[in-house]
């Protein structure tokens, strides 16, 4: 009742200046991200009626995905703000180590991932006992202990939901200046977010999943984001969510970029571009391949496999090796 008395108020002028005012802080938080967002969340959140103005626009049916979304991270942020915090902290500090332009593909994802799990969520836990010898050598017993009580629970599952949103909201808020690695692992949780940590994109969704689909689009059609981040997010989207004729163009210019000639950092999006090409390039591709060829040999390699697969798939012809 207090959500449709404030709605009517709001449109009938009841509370001009407070729906004014609310309206606006909102619509400034999905304006701005860094400083000015934390500014502007905060002006929101000191009105009195923040929260239920925010509860209508989350369940309200005809309110667009994007802002329905931000309004749902809004109220978790309300709720828990101690795990928005700690979230904010932990990735700060976790690319400042040393070892952070170094590490393998998977690696910051599955941290971050890690991150969204922490809560109970069973009341059961693993427990491994004493080694002991067998005929088959040295094992131990796994048994399963109770540990947490349905309030444990309960509280571990909302804990977990707000952590799920401090990561939705620091790739929309605080990613700005994240490199292709931070950048291309964080798509991978986000695909984790609405199909689960073994979902296939397009799958079925778990409960409690955050639709992110529509974020990792964006990255794709976005020609001013890095293109191995624009690479990643291809691999982790259905078939039918992007124009594989324009995709290859864009394969096609990773494997020409004589930008992205560093072996060591740029291989794998290489790899991945040559097997979208073997699987879906067209004549144009192998035209645009033939005709302007990479320097490094590691990519020259690499393209003269692409063209062969590309000419046995298609039945054009194709140079056995380039000139």
């Amino acid at each position: 009742m207090r959500t449709e008395l404030l709605i009517l108020l709001l449109f009938t002028g009841g509370q001009v200046t407070m729906a004014g005012s609310l309206s606006s802080n909102f619509q400034d938080c999905m304006k701005t991200d860094g400083r000015q967002y934390m500014q502007a969340v905060s002006n929101l959140f000191e009105e009195t009626d923040a929260k239920t103005f925010l509860t209508s626009i989350a369940t309200a049916q005809s309110t667009r995905q994007t802002e329905r979304r931000l309004a749902d991270i809004l109220l978790a942020r309300m709720e828990w703000p101690s795990v928005f915090d700690e979230f904010s902290e932990w990735v700060d500090g976790a690319r400042k180590r040393p070892d952070a332009e170094g590490r393998r593909g998977g690696y910051f994802a599955g941290c971050l991932w890690e991150f969204t799990t922490r809560g109970p969520e069973t009341k059961y836990v693993s427990e491994t006992g004493p080694r002991k010898l067998t005929k088959d050598g040295w094992d131990s017993e796994q048994t399963k202990v109770e540990k947490y009580t349905d309030e444990d629970i309960v509280k571990g599952k909302a804990r977990n939901a707000a952590a799920r949103l401090a990561v939705v909201e620091y790739f929309l808020k605080f990613s700005r200046n994240f490199n292709d690695y931070e950048s291309s692992e964080m798509l991978a949780v986000l695909k984790r977010l609405e199909y689960g940590q073994y979902g296939r994109a397009g799958g079925k969704r778990p409960d409690g999943s955050i639709q992110t689909e529509d974020l990792i689009q964006d990255v794709l059609a976005d020609e001013k984001a890095d293109i191995p981040v624009r690479v990643a997010a291809i691999s982790l989207l259905p078939e039918d969510k992007y124009d594989k004729t324009a995709v290859a163009g864009l394969m096609v210019k990773v494997l020409q970029d004589e930008a992205l000639q560093d072996d060591r950092k740029y291989r794998r999006t290489a790899e991945t571009a040559s097997e979208f090409l073997r699987l879906y390039g067209d004549r144009q591709s192998l035209s645009a391949l033939m005709t302007n060829t990479p320097k490094a040999q590691w990519k020259r390699e690499l393209v003269e496999k692409t063209l062969k697969g590309i000419s046995a798939r298609t039945g054009q012809g194709a140079p056995s090796t380039l000139p």
